[in-house]
């Protein structure tokens, strides 16, 4: 039965862009079964393609995807480019800047090391086993709570947690090989817990780097950090020339989206097979969308207790 809904919404939506949202690769036997299902089932075409169907009505072949990874981890590099080439799929890496640019580990992973390392840390920060107070508190205080973590965690631990983070030799490497690299922000940060100012310099600044460092322009495609679109994010998108901004609902690209407003389907590396098509064929998204609709659950929750172990999770 549940073959046959999947069959059934992939014949029904093929006509729909699929937006995969990954981010680490910690199994590269499980991304291969992904890719495996899409070279069977599925079109995948590159970021401009996707941005030019939504942006001007480009025709796409039927059943169409486009592969995104969130915040520019090394194992993106290592473990899923070599399948890709393999397959001959291209995808999109959306970076953090200010993390290549210092070296440091991104901030949730260094919260969650100083919380496992010293639990009066997390009950200091009233942390349950998750970063979503963090997420929720304003900007300044969130860098706060960073910089007390960074005391907290042995230096070569941090180097550690940092070697997870892509670097410019990653880079070089992806791009080379022809896949894109896009926008999502400086370091990160969470826009809604941002002024206007905070918001425009982190588009900004990762804009600028990526030009002046040759892996983008201030046109290239951007994705919403934790997918929180603001209104003013949008306005600054709008005044760069971004064609093309990603956010991460958990949901198929609809037919009259906004270029700035594109859905993307939440999903892990290590997702098995059965979880990845049903998210793939928009059964996933569907039962999803009519549980926020019963007030089931919540369309947008801010984490989860790993932070990128699951497919539910929308740090991005």
């Amino acid at each position: 039965m549940r073959r046959l809904a999947r069959s059934l919404s992939r014949r029904v939506t093929s006509s729909r862009l699929r937006v995969l949202a990954y981010h680490e690769v910690n199994d590269a036997a499980a991304f291969r079964r992904h890719l495996e299902v899409l070279r069977e089932n599925y079109s995948v075409i590159d970021g401009a393609a996707a941005v030019a169907s939504v942006t001007s009505g480009r025709s796409l072949p039927d059943n169409p995807v486009w592969i995104t990874f969130d915040d520019g981890y090394r194992s993106v590099v290592t473990e899923a480019l070599p399948l890709l080439q393999e397959f001959g799929m291209p995808a999109t890496l959306f970076v953090n800047p200010g993390t290549i640019e210092t070296g440091d580990p991104h901030w949730w992973d260094l919260i969650k090391a100083a919380s496992d390392v010293n639990a009066e840390f997390a009950r200091y920060l009233g942390l349950s086993g998750s970063l979503v107070e963090l997420k929720s508190v304003p900007d300044s205080l969130r860098r706060d709570a960073v910089e007390l973590a960074r005391s907290v965690v042995p230096p070569e631990e941090i180097s550690a947690i940092a070697r997870r983070v892509a670097d410019r030799a990653c880079l070089d490497d992806w791009t080379r090989a022809g896949m894109q690299v896009g926008n999502h922000t400086w370091d990160h940060a969470c826009f809604d817990m941002c002024s206007p100012a905070q918001q425009e310099n982190q588009i900004t600044q990762a804009a600028t780097w990526l030009s002046d460092e040759g892996y983008g322009t201030s046109q290239s495609v951007f994705a919403y950090p934790n997918g929180d679109r603001t209104e003013f994010a949008e306005s600054i998108l709008t005044s760069l020339g971004v064609r093309g901004a990603c956010l991460f609902d958990h949901r198929l690209v609809t037919p009259t989206a906004n270029e700035l407003n594109i859905s993307r389907l939440r999903i892990s590396a290590s997702a098995p097979t059965k979880r990845f098509r049903a998210v793939i064929s928009g059964v996933h998204s569907a039962a999803f969308g009519a549980l926020v609709r019963l007030g089931l659950r919540h369309r947008m929750p801010k984490t989860t207790t790993t932070h990128h172990s699951t497919e539910t999770s929308t740090s991005s």
